[in-house]
């Protein structure tokens, strides 16, 4: 489509999903015996004649189009928010398949388009993203940014970043930890026919091919989003908000406190302004996007306190590090604020491998987290990681354990990804540590070892519910009760798909499976039957 007009300095888009048959098909390209191909078995069900995500299940049973896209993203919306403060005109667009019309109009009226690239792992759907946005504006002057185009920065030898750079394809990438700041620069340099190649941290296309534009360090600010002129944004009851940036521990195998910098907190006056006008824009259920939202706890609890004071009726979920939490006071204030569900990144039940881990908690903490976030009616997502170094057998005996014992509400376990800027690779040597991502091997164990135990924590799982990791874990739990389908609902949902993805995953089926059958049956006549049957909320019980 030809541009119409310029009425806008920056259109920011938030995620593209491709959905799951193209992710299916990349990660297949890796082969079948890859890690990424043997973690997407437990991620996806052969379903009426294909494999299909769990949502993708849903979708197809009930006619519809769920997908998390379609919550309000708070990327583009900080980003935006940031641009206009700075005198640009700047809308933050959704990709869901509902709001297409206006991502085209927007990006057809926008004199630069900014891509946001939290979420892609490769250069792939980033580069689909571009093409995307060319085929609707080919004169907008495009821009990547984000966790992805830093990573490749630090990742690649200069000539290989400028070659992944050419492939693809935007015009500039802000090349910056947190770059707000530097995206506004360059936004308002092309808007003024300025010279791009005078706003540092960046990669700038020119007539003779990319150019680095030098470093150079700016500090971001905490300052809160104007909510109001962005209430057209907020086409759903739920809303993304952060109140920190970065995170106050340093886990040896996350690299985001390294990426995101010092923890940096905001005003409580500010939070509590951010709410207000949240509330006013008719937003119900907050999703806080914080690392660890309960940190420091004497904060934590004065947000709480507030938002019991105001009244202000959020239903809320959040990143939670209940091995710091001793006051049961503190998981009342939770309940009575309004806390539905928390994702607690346990990691793992091993005491040597959380000491490894550098965790800084033992199991009985997370225990005794789990049992009084229980008490309070509070539903847990519990994470684990499996073959860090140190993984044994042994070990992961102790997790199966742990996860029986305590019974969280959902659980899910993953084969661990060696992220090589993270602080353990710094202990390689220390511990014979090897290749990387996905392939890898330590003295204990390697990555097809902690496939296998990964496989037999879920079939081991009794009493929890496996939540999958592709488009329908713990984040989807608030945009699904805004379609009506509460957490209980989502168990109940979860419990018959991990059946039948059991049996599949245990089965030789040489002959039509009338198990398979009978079980889609199950799935069918339950997502038909609505989410509205009467399902109780009651996730003081495991």
């Amino acid at each position: 489509m030809k541009q119409v007009g310029i009425s806008i300095d920056c259109c920011v888009v938030g995620h593209f999903d491709a959905g799951f048959s193209e992710h299916e098909r990349a990660v297949g390209a890796r082969g079948e015996n890859s890690g990424e191909f043997r973690t997407l078995r437990l991620n996806c069900l052969e379903f009426r004649g294909r494999k299909r995500s769990f949502l993708d299940v849903l979708n197809h049973l009930r006619g519809e189009d769920h997908h998390w896209t379609e919550m309000p993203q708070l990327g583009p919306i900080c980003i935006a928010d940031h641009l206009t403060k700075q005198g640009l005109k700047a809308v933050p667009v959704g990709t869901h398949a509902s709001q297409l019309d206006r991502l085209e109009a927007c990006v057809s009226e926008a004199r630069c388009v900014a891509l946001t690239t939290t979420l892609y792992m490769t250069p792939l759907p980033a580069s689909e993203a571009v093409d995307r946005v060319r085929q609707i504006n080919p004169d907008a002057y495009v821009v990547l940014g984000g966790p992805l185009i830093y990573n490749l920065h630090q990742d690649l030898d200069p000539e290989s970043f400028l070659m992944v750079a050419e492939d693809m394809g935007a015009d500039a990438y802000v090349v910056s930890r947190s770059g707000e700041a530097t995206l506004a620069r360059l936004v308002a340099a092309y808007r003024d026919g300025s010279d791009p190649r005078a706003v540092p941290n960046c990669l700038v296309k020119t007539a003779n091919g990319y150019v680095e534009t030098g470093r150079s360090r700016i500090m971001e600010d905490m300052s809160p989003i104007d909510w109001a002129r962005f209430a057209s944004s907020l086409s759903d009851a739920t809303a993304q908000l952060r109140t920190a940036r970065s995170c106050a521990f340093s886990c040896s195998f996350c690299d985001y406190p390294i990426r995101a910098g010092p923890l940096t907190l905001a005003k409580l006056e500010d939070v509590e302004a951010e709410f207000e006008a949240l509330h006013r824009c008719g937003v119900r259920q907050l999703v806080f996007v914080d690392d660890t939202f309960n940190v420091p706890i004497r904060r934590f609890e004065d947000i709480l306190r507030m938002m019991i004071r105001r009244g202000f009726g959020f239903s809320w979920y959040a990143y939670f590090r209940c091995s710091n939490v001793r006051s049961e006071e503190t998981f009342r204030l939770m309940a009575e604020s309004g806390c539905v569900a928390v994702f607690l990144g346990i990691e793992s039940a091993s005491r040597d491998v959380l000491l490894t881990m550098d965790k800084k908690a033992a199991p009985e903490n997370y225990a005794a987290g789990i049992q009084n976030l229980r008490a309070n009616g509070i539903a847990v997502f519990a994470s684990f990681i499996v073959g860090f170094p140190g993984e044994t057998d042994e070990t992961v005996e102790e997790t199966i354990e742990f996860i029986n014992a305590n019974r969280p509400t959902f659980v899910r376990a993953e084969p661990w990804f060696y992220n090589r800027r993270s602080p353990i690779h710094g202990r390689a040597a220390e511990f014979g540590l090897k290749g990387s991502g996905y392939r890898w091997s330590h003295r204990t164990m390697d990555w097809e070892a902690a496939c296998t135990a990964t496989d037999r924590i879920f079939a081991s799982v009794e009493g929890s519910t496996w939540m999958p990791m592709y488009d329908m874990d713990f984040w989807i739990l608030p945009y699904l009760a805004g379609k009506g389908m509460d957490v209980d609902w989502v168990r109940e949902y979860l419990d018959r798909c991990n059946r039948m993805l059991a049996h599949q995953l245990s089965s030789k089926r040489d002959l039509p499976d009338l198990v398979t059958k009978r079980l889609e049956r199950e799935i069918a006549t339950f997502c038909r039957a609505g989410p509205f049957a009467g399902v109780k909320h009651s996730m003081a019980g495991g």
